[in-house]
C-alpha cells in the first residue's frame, strides 16, 4: 500500500477498535465540515459582494487538519504530511498567501474520500443556490434580477446576473455547472439530451450576455470533444 492511505484492508480491520471505528468515522465528519467551509467561500464575492472569507478559510483548513490527525498512519504518513505542511508554510511566507497550503491540506486529507461525491455535493449544492438566488433576486429579497448601467464600448445595456453581483460572476457559475453535470453524468444522457443542456445554458447566457461566459463555454466544448 503507498503512502498517504488509510488502511482499510483486512489486516487492519482486524484490529480496529470500538473506539477508533468512532474516530474513523469522526474524521470523515470533520472532512464533510471541511468541505461546508469550502463550499461557502466558493460563492465569496460572486453572490455576496464581498471577499471576508478569511475566518471561514481558516475554519475550513483546520477542520481538514483535525480530519488528517484524526486518520492518519503515524508510522507511514506524518513524516511526508509533515513535509507538505512545511512547504505549504514555506509558500505563504514568500507569496504571502495561504493558497498552497490550503490546497495541501484539502488533498491529504481527501485522500481517502470519494472524489465524485465531493462533486457531487458542489453540483448539486451550486445548483440550489444558484436557484435560491434566481428566485430571492425575482422576488426583491437579494440583490437584483438585472443590472441596467454602462457596460462595454459605453453602452447602456440590461444584463441578468440572477442574483449575482456581475453577469461575469453567474455566466462562470452556470458553465462550471453544466462542466460538473457533463462529467457526472455523461454516460447517462443521450443525444437529446445534449440539445436539451444547448437550450437550457444558451438562453441564460445570452440573457447575461458574457463575453467571459462563452470563452468559458467554447474552451470547455473543446476539451469535451477531445
Amino acid at each position: 500500500m503507498s503512502f498517504l492511505k488509510v488502511e482499510r484492508g483486512n489486516r487492519r480491520e482486524t484490529f480496529l477498535t470500538d473506539d477508533n471505528s468512532i474516530m474513523l468515522s469522526a474524521s470523515d465528519i470533520f472532512f464533510w465540515l471541511g468541505i461546508m467551509c469550502e463550499f461557502i467561500v466558493n460563492f465569496s464575492g460572486f453572490l455576496f459582494g464581498d471577499y471576508n472569507e478569511q475566518l471561514i478559510t481558516v475554519i475550513g483548513m483546520g477542520f481538514f487538519a483535525v480530519k488528517i490527525m484524526l486518520s492518519a498512519d503515524y508510522k507511514k504518513d506524518i513524516p511526508v504530511i509533515a513535509l507538505l505542511i512545511l512547504y505549504g508554510l514555506v509558500c505563504f511566507r514568500v507569496q504571502d498567501s495561504a493558497i498552497i497550503l490550503r490546497m495541501i491540506l484539502v488533498l491529504v486529507a481527501g485522500r481517502d474520500q470519494d472524489a465524485r461525491q465531493v462533486m457531487k455535493f458542489f453540483f448539486y449544492g451550486t445548483a440550489a443556490v444558484m436557484l435560491v438566488a434566481a428566485v430571492f433576486s425575482a422576488m426583491g429579497l437579494h440583490n437584483t434580477l438585472y443590472n441596467e448601467e454602462v457596460y462595454r464600448h459605453g453602452d447602456f445595456q440590461r444584463r441578468y446576473t440572477f442574483g449575482f453581483y456581475q453577469p461575469n460572476g453567474f455566466a462562470f457559475y452556470w458553465f462550471r455547472l453544466l462542466a460538473m453535470g457533463i462529467f457526472l453524468y455523461n454516460k447517462k444522457i443521450r443525444w437529446w439530451g445534449y440539445l436539451l443542456i444547448f437550450v437550457v445554458v444558451i438562453v441564460p447566457s445570452l440573457l447575461c450576455d458574457s463575453k467571459m461566459g462563452m470563452l468559458i463555454n467554447r474552451k470547455h466544448c473543446h476539451q469535451t470533444d477531445r
